[in-house]
């Protein structure tokens, strides 16, 4: 993640330059694709009989498709090599599903369970974001930083392992609903193409904080401390802009 955001930090320095973006504030409508690289570790699965299950993803980090819509405002500077400021609020989708292998009691060879953890989330954003001037007037470097809010929704549920022998034991929680503030900060480029649209490659990096899970199953009438961890994405977006002036 820091060499990525000091390889565009470079980037921008070669492209500054003193052309304007915004000559008048502009409002802009803008949806958008990403690419997401997420990492969420799920640690160990504590029952409150003293059984302690590590939980081992294929892959912590993996990545997932999110799409988002939101409105940007722009307000012209143009001090220096600062172009312009914009405010932007955006709506934001991104689903997790990881896979893994239940190791129960801490110990590799009984890994007698796959687990599938499931986290949704929708987040609502609100950025601020510095637009440098460029000498070539088609490319217009940026940095931002934001804060929000997600509804988060996640899930927890065990399969046996059945080339084990185990044939028994499925474990299922229902959806666990939380709301997490959120912080994201990134860089980009705005391309304009036409007068009314605009292109833009950015990169993001999102902490969501800590997700959870419930502690019991109904089912089973299992209890257990809920699973506690860290979420956070690096995102690769390419949006697109219908400017309104």
């Amino acid at each position: 993640m820091r060499k990525c955001i000091f390889y565009m930090m470079l980037i921008m320095l070669l492209v500054v330059g003193r052309s304007a973006f915004a000559n008048t504030n502009q409002l802009a409508a803008e949806v958008f694709l990403g690419e997401s690289y997420n990492y969420l570790n799920p640690g160990n699965l504590v029952f409150l009989g003293g059984e302690i299950d590590k939980l081992v993803p294929n892959d912590s980090n993996h990545h997932d498709f999110s799409p988002g819509f939101g409105f940007t405002y722009t307000v012209p500077v143009n001090v220096r090599c600062l172009d312009s400021l914009r405010f932007a609020v955006d709506v934001i989708w991104l689903n997790r599903k990881q896979q893994g292998v239940v190791q129960q009691f801490m110990d590799p060879q009984f890994d007698n369970y796959f687990y599938t953890l499931k986290v949704d989330t929708t987040r609502l954003m609100f950025n601020g974001q510095l637009v440098f001037a460029s000498w070539w007037n088609k490319i217009f470097p940026f940095i931002e930083l934001g804060v929000g809010g997600a509804h988060m929704a996640t899930s927890y549920n065990e399969q046996p392992n059945i080339s084990e022998g185990i044939v028994s034991g499925h474990l299922k929680l229902a959806s666990h609903i939380q709301y997490n503030f959120v912080y994201a900060g990134g860089a980009g480029f705005i391309i304009p193409v036409t007068k009314h649209f605009n292109t833009t490659l950015a990169y993001q990096f999102t902490d969501f904080g800590h997700i959870r899970t419930e502690n019991f199953s109904g089912v089973q009438q299992v209890h257990f401390e809920p699973i506690d961890a860290r979420f956070y994405a690096n995102t690769v977006y390419l949006k697109f802009s219908y400017l309104f002036n």
